[in-house]
Formats: structure tokens, C-alpha cells, sequence
């Protein structure tokens, strides 16, 4: 038998195992602690615990609770235990109780409890039952964000997967406040302040890999940050695993709560497929009108299975006292809301496919700013031969149901002079169940438009199609004025939503839109150009369009024009440029577009002069702004034109335009587009994905796209389908800024294989791996420094290297200076052996056009694979060739020397040797003496060439036994 020793490249640091606690054990499985809030500072509180139901553990009869106040534990009863179904040996201990905190603040609830079930097989190595359980929950009492009561949970913390099949599980959180919840993955906890020893994802590749579609591909695992919905692609190993998360809520951007729950997944071999849900997103509109079963969720909820047996629909099950699974609990709960959704018996469709409805009828209460997640699972029931055992298996999905309030109805707009009167049936009389709400907290909001036609749906916010927020009444009002002043030629569209009290909250779904446009009896100007950018000879192009609703019968013609400009975007000195125009079209010279912008108007003359009929609303020039700014230029541009410039890709306006002109260009060029609400943007460098040089210059223009959206001025402007095109001038030469340094790279290397070493001997040659020059593989990834990532101004890249022994690096002298993100080190220093070491330490450093360096990267080490092998037997007197000596293995790794002791049976020291590691000896004495036959004993000092200390001397210890010509063996 052979002993050798085998280092690895990475140490495995084992976490502190307990004193054993068995006589106590209580084998628990799952938990979690809920809070509900009974007064301003007392609340009833839950606990849920799941344990094996096993002879000899301990059923946890009380439970010591710490507030977080500072004060001792406190002790309570169990109120009720149950068994749970589905799950052999497995019950429920529940403990509630309530308790008076002393003042307003921030509390931690928490327990610790011995012990969790044995054979986890994701904590500390299967050695579980020595670790404690513990789990928490973070309650905020604050008289400023109000009542609050923590989550509460639908589904039990207990699931069951199979080997190879996708496994998903939902908690089915609910919270009454319809505060917001966020999830995320944590490792289970042994106390307050310490993870459970040894804790691995149960994806890990030690547990193998392979996904339901793959089986070549690594195991997934996550949780989704907004459903809670926990997905296991796939497990691959059969057993108990035990994972954990966090339920934080939000109210008003506060975080305000935290649940921790620690849940069991049973992973086993089955001889099933798991059954498939589709997945759905309802937006749902609340509705009070008796009889009216228009706005009635009544949905089918689809599974197929694979196999073809038998699916069970369930919703929001929870685990009732008695065991069994019913719809008690999230909507479906009567101490929530007055009415109780329903879900109709499941049905079959075909041979491989169910269906059971959901239905709901959501009022007005039920309107909340968070939306209602819904889950569903899909159970199925294997159909099992004789004797055959066959472990059903779920599929679960969360449906996300945005409940709405019903539309102010009766909305109607009628033109007052510039202005506009609003007008809507009371809201109040569309939702009776207000009787339990807050009037004071509730409002309406006034929104405006430029362009009719659009009717939001139920999950459309109206800032997503161009509406601005223009005033708020309360929602006992149904009447509002804009003052505007409305421009002539435009359409403007009005729609109205609730908001609604909190704590809750929620919106309206968006009324039916209300339209209002002037009468278009004064000329409408559509281009004001910027065609040339000069200090002396600027020039702009103008146009008009005729009165389209002038009244000719009654303002007779012959008509012509008088053009008038004045300097500024609100410029008010108007001048005249011409007096009697009969054209629709003017071209203004001899301006300084450079540094000036102008605005116009035109008034319609009729009667072949002598009637002044309609002046038009001033329209300016486009005026571009650039400034400077790291590794990119900022332009923001202004204007005051009677047309909408705003983007409504819904009316076929896209966005404006950027164009740009490097110094060594002779031309501009379309850079980009720009949806505008408020017109900027920032040139970072994403057009062709080339960084803003800060060695040269750029000069830009923006040309805008807008609209009347007037369907009256289509034969004129095509305004709908061509948008109105307008120049700013062209901006000075401007240059960015690049005065800080790029982020440090995230170095990477590719890390040595040493598993070849695992099953050699000493009869087997050293692996073909170790017999080549190695090297290492060195790659990074380009860390951008513009504002939005989309750019990348580094010019190159430096590494460098620091060799075993070597106290720093030589920054003076990279090993690699370029642009690329990796690097291959080869030609590494050679070691005892003739072997060149993978050993060594690499730092990198990024530096930007404007030569700022990088602070340096983290340091990364490769270390050698490191092989010594003694063998245990020593025949000295045969001569047959074999163990004739000792000595070590053939082909040691990077062993520089050895210090080799033997030692007899009585520990006393009989040979000595220190110096080459491939040493051999003749199984004689100091003195050169043969040794009788017989077992002894030996320690190796091994110095290795390493670069961490803690492998670099490591010492060997193990037997020879001397077997001499005669057989003996023994003394």
C-alpha cells in the first residue's frame, strides 16, 4: 500500500462544528417568524417550525424569543402542532404570541434552536444535526411610515424535487399593507450572527451539473427578485438540501421590513416528468356598477403534462391545522377583503392537458399600488402500475394581477378663448365602497398632450405616450380650467386618473381622452431653419401655411404677408423683414447664427392689403448648447415654437436627430436619435462603439422633428407622416474632458489543472500535462469610465509579474503592454527537475488616451501542482530491481528538498538524511549498518516551490516495511 500526498490549489477552510446536542435535538427542517401589528407598539407574533417527527427527538415544547431590545430571551409555549401532508414524519410547531415593544425604532426577532435535521446535504459536509437553526425578522415602527405588519406566507417551506427535473417553489408572500416585497437569495443562519459551516448553493459542481433541457450544462439556481419564485435547474444529486431568503418590504422607497425564511427542498430519483403551467400577467380594472361583468377576472389557468397523468390546479395553498391544503389565505382571505375570489374544479382538456378558472370580482378597496401576485401550481398524479411508487411532482407559476380603479367617466373639454374647461361625473359615485376610504389622501390629476387619438390601456401609464401632469384636484371636484395659453394649430389632448389613499395607494385606469383644438384662422409657421452658421453670414429659412379655417367669403383676399423677427428665443423687439410678402416662404441673410438666436411670426393681411386679418403665434430657431465633460460632451438644446417638438412615436414622430463632425472630418454625420421629453443628450462615444478622442475636436447639430398633429393640415404639411424638420446652427469645436483615471481591471486567470494527479502512482508516469512547458492564461475584461458604459477609453494595458521568493514587482518592466484582454505567460523560470514553475503573482494596471493609469487590479496568484510520493515497502537484499531502495516515486513536482527521518518501533532514530528530494536509501543505519527487518517509521520535511508558505513545507509521515533475503519481515 502506497501513501502519498496530493496538494490542491485552493484551501478548503471547514467552518466550526458544535458540541453535540443530540439529547436535545429537535431536527428541524424549515422556519420562519411573522409579525402582525395589534396596536402602535404591540404586536402578535408567529412562529412556524418543521422538524422530523423522529422517536427520539425533542418537540420543542417552548421556544425563546429575542426581541431585539436588549433584554434577556423570553420563553413561550407552543399554541398547536400538526402534521404536514405530503411529507412523511414531518409536523408543524406554530407559537404565537404578542409582545409590547418599549418604544418607536428598528427591532431584530429571533431564535436559536437545536438542532437541524441530519444529513443536509449542502451544510457543513452532511453533518447538520450538530447545527442550530435560527431565523429572524425585522420589524420598523415609525409613527412617520405608519401601521405595518410583516408578510405573510401561502405555501409551507417544504418541497420535494426530482432528480433531473426543473424544480420550482413559490413562498406566496402576501402583504396586507400592499407594501412593496423584494426577495433575495441568503445562506441559512446557526445565530444572529453566523451562517451555518460549510453552506454550498445547491447548484454546486460538486453536486454534479446539468440542466432539465442538458444535462452538459451547469446547474442554475435563483430567485426572482419580484415573484419570489425559486428555480433549480436541475438538481442532480438525490437528498435533503436546505436554502434560504430574505422578503424585504418597501413603503415610499424605505425599507421598512425584513422576513427571513429557512425552507427544505427533498430531492429524490423519480420516474416522472413534471407537469407545465402557462404563465400570465392580468391587468384588471375594479368595478362597482351592480350587474356589470365586463371588468370580471375569468381566466383559465392551463397545465399540460408530459406523461399524461392526472393535474391538480391549485391557488395560494397554505397548510391549514388540520393538514390539509385549502385556499384560505393572500386574496383569498375574508379577514383582508369582503368578497372571496373562487377557483372553479379543475377539468380535462385532452389527454394531456387541464384547465381550472380563476375568477375574481375586484372592487374599489381592492386597488393597491403594488400588484397581486397569484400563485399557481400544477401538481400531478402519477399513474402508478401495480407496486410501483412514483413521486408527483409540481410546476409552479406566479401570475401578476394589477388591480386598477375604474376610468373617471363622462369627461368632456370645451374651448374658452385660449383656454380650456374640463368637466367629469363625479368619481365618488362609481365606487360606493369609498365610504371606508380617506377623501383627504385621494386626488385627480389633470394630464395634457399635444395630439389626439390614443386610448391608454389598463397597464399604460400616461408619461409613457408624451402626457405631462398640468394640475390636481381633490376627488369630490369634477371640474378643471387650463389657462393654457393653448397654441393656435396644435390638438391637445386631455385624460384624467385617481390616485388612490394610502396605505395601499394605486391609480385609476385613465379616462377616455378629451380633445380640444383652436380654430386655425391666423397662419401657422412650420419652419424656422438654421441653413448656414456664421458670426456675419448666418441665414434661416422660414415657412408658413395659409389659415386653413379662414373664412374667405368673409375675409376676402387678395391676401399677403408681413414677416416680422426679433432677437432671442422669447425675443420680444420684433422688427419688420417684409411688408408685403405674397409668398409662403422667406429666407433671412446676414445674421450671426453663431452666437444669436431669433424668433419670428407672420400676420395675414387680406383685401389686397388693406384688412389686417390674423397674426400667427412666434416660432424661434433652435439653439444648441455643448459643454464638456469625462470621456464625453453634453448637448442640451431650447426653442419656443407653436408646433409640438416632443417625441410621439405613436403619431409617427420619431426622435431628433444628432449629428457630428470630428475635427478630421469634413462632414457631419447621424450619430443617433433622441426620444425627447426634455431635450438633451450625451455623446459618450456609442456611435461605432469609438470613445470621444480628447486629443480632438467635435463640432455638432441637432435637427428637430415635430408636429401640429392637426389632421385638418394633412393636405398641407403631411404632418402626420412627414414631421416638420428644423436645423439648431452648428456648434464651435469643443473637446472632452478625460481627467479621470479608468477603474482597475478584474484580472483573471485560467487555473491549473492538478486533477490528473489524483488517481497516479508509482508506477504510472507522470501525466502528459506535466511533461510540457506550462504556462499561464491571463484574461481581463475592459472596465469602461463614460457615464453610460458604453464606451471604452482605454489605450492599453500593463501586466506584471511577480516570480516565488520575489518581495514586489518591477513596474518598471511589464511582462505585456497592449490593447488586448489576455495574455499567455510562457517561458516561465525553471525549477528543480528541469520543469518550468506555473508559480507566480500577477498584478494589472489600464491606462486611458490622456495616459491616467488605473489604480492596480486585484492580485492573482497561480501556485504549481505539487506531487511527492513515498511507497511503504523496502526489499534491500534481492537485487531484483524492485524496491531494491527507497526512494520517492518517479517524477516528483516541484519538491526543492527534504529533510527524511526513520524512526523504529520504539521511536528511537535510525537513519538521517537531508538534501536532494529524489534521495535513496538502503535500508541501513547512520552508521551504514543494515537494519534488521521489520516495520518502521518515518517523518519528510518536503520543501516545495510554492508560493504560499503554508504548502511550501509540508511534512510526510508513514511506515516502511523491511522485508530481508530470508522473507522476515519482523524482528
Amino acid at each position: 500500500m502506497n501513501l502519498r500526498i496530493f496538494f490542491s490549489l485552493f484551501l478548503l477552510i471547514s467552518g466550526m462544528i458544535l458540541p453535540s446536542q443530540t439529547a436535545q435535538a429537535t431536527h428541524i427542517r424549515a422556519g420562519e417568524i411573522t409579525a402582525e401589528r395589534i396596536s402602535d407598539l404591540r404586536y402578535r407574533f408567529t412562529i412556524r417550525m418543521y422538524f422530523d417527527t423522529c422517536p427520539f427527538c425533542n418537540d420543542s415544547p417552548t421556544l425563546d424569543v429575542d426581541f431585539g431590545t436588549g433584554e434577556d430571551p423570553i420563553r413561550f409555549a407552543r399554541t398547536n402542532s400538526f402534521p404536514v401532508a405530503g411529507v412523511r414524519e414531518t409536523s408543524v410547531n406554530e407559537y404565537t404570541f404578542e409582545h409590547t415593544f418599549p418604544s418607536p425604532g428598528r427591532f431584530r426577532v429571533s431564535f436559536i434552536e437545536p438542532n437541524r435535521n441530519d444529513g443536509i446535504i449542502n451544510v457543513n459536509n452532511s453533518n447538520s444535526v450538530n447545527i442550530p437553526f435560527s431565523v429572524e425578522t425585522i420589524i420598523t415602527i415609525s409613527p412617520i411610515l405608519g401601521a405595518n405588519s410583516t408578510p405573510n406566507f401561502t405555501i409551507a417551506p417544504l418541497d420535494q424535487a426530482c432528480v433531473g427535473q426543473r424544480f420550482t417553489h413559490n413562498p406566496g408572500a402576501f402583504d396586507v399593507d400592499g407594501d412593496s416585497i423584494a426577495y433575495r437569495l441568503a445562506i441559512p443562519k446557526q445565530n444572529v450572527n453566523d451562517v451555518v459551516p460549510n453552506y454550498l448553493d445547491p447548484n454546486d459542481s460538486s453536486f454534479g451539473q446539468g440542466t432539465e433541457a442538458d444535462s452538459t450544462l451547469p446547474a442554475e439556481f435563483s430567485i426572482d427578485p419580484i415573484t419570489g419564485t425559486v428555480t433549480w435547474d436541475a438538481p442532480t444529486q438525490s437528498g435533503e438540501y436546505n436554502l434560504a431568503f430574505v422578503v424585504e418590504e418597501w413603503r415610499s422607497g424605505v425599507l421598512i421590513g425584513e422576513v427571513v425564511r429557512d425552507m427544505q427542498v427533498i430531492v429524490n430519483e423519480c420516474n416522472n416528468r413534471r407537469p407545465d403551467l402557462t404563465p400570465l400577467s392580468i391587468c384588471a380594472v375594479a368595478n362597482e356598477i351592480p350587474g356589470d361583468t365586463s371588468n370580471v377576472i375569468f381566466e383559465p389557468i392551463i397545465a399540460t403534462d408530459p406523461d399524461g397523468d392526472e393535474i391538480e390546479i391549485s391557488v395560494s395553498n397554505a397548510i391549514s391545522e388540520d393538514g390539509n391544503e385549502s385556499i384560505d389565505q393572500g386574496i383569498f382571505d375574508s379577514d383582508v377583503f369582503d368578497v372571496t375570489a373562487e377557483l372553479f374544479p379543475t377539468t380535462q382538456i385532452n389527454d394531456t392537458t387541464y384547465s381550472a378558472i380563476f375568477r375574481w370580482d375586484t372592487r374599489c378597496e381592492h386597488v393597491r399600488e403594488q400588484p397581486y401576485y397569484l400563485v399557481i401550481r400544477a401538481k400531478d398524479i402519477p399513474n402508478q402500475g401495480p407496486g410501483a411508487l412514483v413521486q408527483s411532482l409540481v410546476d409552479v407559476e406566479t401570475w401578476q394581477i394589477q388591480v386598477k380603479g375604474p376610468p373617471p367617466i363622462q369627461f368632456n373639454a370645451q374651448l374658452d378663448d385660449r383656454a380650456a374647461n374640463l368637466s367629469w361625473q363625479d368619481y365618488r359615485l362609481q365606487c360606493p365602497s369609498f365610504n371606508n376610504f380617506d377623501f383627504s389622501t385621494m386626488d385627480i390629476i389633470i394630464w395634457r398632450r399635444e395630439g389626439c387619438g390614443m386610448r391608454l390601456m389598463c397597464e399604460q401609464d400616461p408619461t409613457m405616450f408624451g402626457y405631462t401632469e398640468i394640475g390636481r384636484v381633490g376627488v369630490d371636484d369634477s371640474t378643471f380650467r387650463d389657462d393654457g395659453p393653448l397654441a393656435r394649430g396644435l390638438t391637445y389632448s386631455y385624460v384624467l386618473t385617481v390616485n388612490y389613499p394610502q396605505p395601499t395607494r394605486g391609480t385609476s385606469l385613465a379616462s377616455e381622452e378629451a380633445c380640444v383644438s383652436l380654430p386655425l384662422t391666423a397662419p401657422l409657421i412650420t419652419n424656422v431653419n438654421v441653413d448656414q452658421t456664421d458670426a456675419l453670414n448666418g441665414q434661416i429659412s422660414l415657412r408658413w401655411i395659409f389659415p386653413p379655417e379662414l373664412d374667405t367669403s368673409l375675409d376676402v383676399g387678395p391676401y399677403s404677408y408681413i414677416l416680422e423677427r426679433a432677437d432671442g428665443i422669447a425675443g420680444t423687439n420684433f422688427t419688420s423683414l417684409a411688408s408685403n410678402l405674397n409668398d409662403t416662404s422667406f429666407v433671412d441673410t446676414g445674421l450671426n447664427t453663431q452666437n444669436q438666436d431669433y424668433t419670428y411670426r407672420v400676420t395675414i393681411r387680406g383685401n389686397g392689403g388693406g384688412d389686417t386679418l390674423a397674426q400667427s403665434d412666434p416660432a424661434s430657431s433652435v439653439r444648441l448648447s455643448t459643454t464638456p465633460s469625462e470621456n464625453s460632451i453634453i448637448l442640451t438644446w431650447d426653442y419656443q415654437v407653436p408646433w409640438s417638438n416632443n417625441t410621439l412615436l405613436d403619431r409617427g414622430v420619431p426622435g431628433h436627430i444628432i449629428f457630428r463632425k470630428e475635427s478630421t472630418e469634413t462632414s457631419f454625420i447621424a450619430i443617433d436619435t433622441v426620444v425627447v421629453g426634455i431635450p438633451t443628450y450625451t455623446d459618450f462615444g456609442a456611435f461605432n462603439n469609438q470613445c470621444l478622442d480628447p486629443n480632438l475636436s467635435y463640432e455638432y447639430r441637432v435637427t428637430t422633428l415635430g408636429s401640429y398633429y392637426n389632421d385638418l393640415l394633412m393636405p398641407r404639411v403631411d404632418a402626420l407622416d412627414r414631421p416638420l424638420f428644423n436645423d439648431s446652427q452648428e456648434s464651435g469645436p469643443i473637446s472632452p474632458l478625460n481627467e479621470i483615471a479608468p477603474p482597475p481591471p478584474v484580472l483573471q486567470i485560467d487555473s491549473a489543472d492538478c486533477s490528473a494527479l489524483l488517481d497516479k502512482t508509482c508506477a504510472d508516469a507522470l501525466p502528459a500535462n506535466f511533461t510540457t512547458d506550462p504556462s499561464n492564461t491571463l484574461f481581463w475584461n475592459r472596465q469602461t469610465s463614460g457615464g453610460n458604459g458604453s464606451c471604452d477609453d482605454v489605450a492599453f494595458y500593463q501586466l506584471f509579474y511577480r516570480a516565488p521568493g520575489q518581495s514586489d514587482y518591477d513596474f518598471s518592466n511589464p511582462i505585456y503592454q497592449g490593447p488586448d484582454t489576455t495574455f499567455t505567460h510562457s517561458n516561465l523560470e525553471r525549477s528543480l527537475g528541469g520543469l518550468r514553475s506555473q508559480a507566480g503573482c500577477y498584478l494589472l494596471i489600464s491606462i486611458d488616451q490622456s495616459g491616467n493609469a488605473s489604480l492596480q487590479s486585484e492580485e492573482i496568484c497561480q501556485d504549481n501542482c505539487l506531487y511527492y510520493e513515498l511507497p511503504n515497502v523496502l526489499t534491500p537484499d534481492n537485487r531484483d530491481g524492485i524496491n531494491d531502495v527507497f526512494r520517492p516515486c518517479q517524477d516528483p513536482l516541484y519538491a526543492e528538498s527534504v529533510a527524511f527521518e526513520v524512526f523504529n518501533r520504539w521511536g528511537n532514530s535510525v537513519y538521517t538524511y537531508q538534501g536532494d528530494p529524489q534521495f535513496s536509501w538502503d535500508a541501513t543505519d547512520d552508521s551504514g549498518k543494515d537494519i534488521p527487518p521489520g516495520v518502521y517509521y518515518y517523518s519528510a520535511n518536503v520543501r516545495f516551490l510554492s508560493i504560499d508558505p503554508d504548502r511550501a513545507n509540508q511534512v510526510l509521515k508513514g511506515w516502511i516495511r523491511v522485508i530481508r533475503t530470508d522473507g522476515s519481515s519482523s524482528e
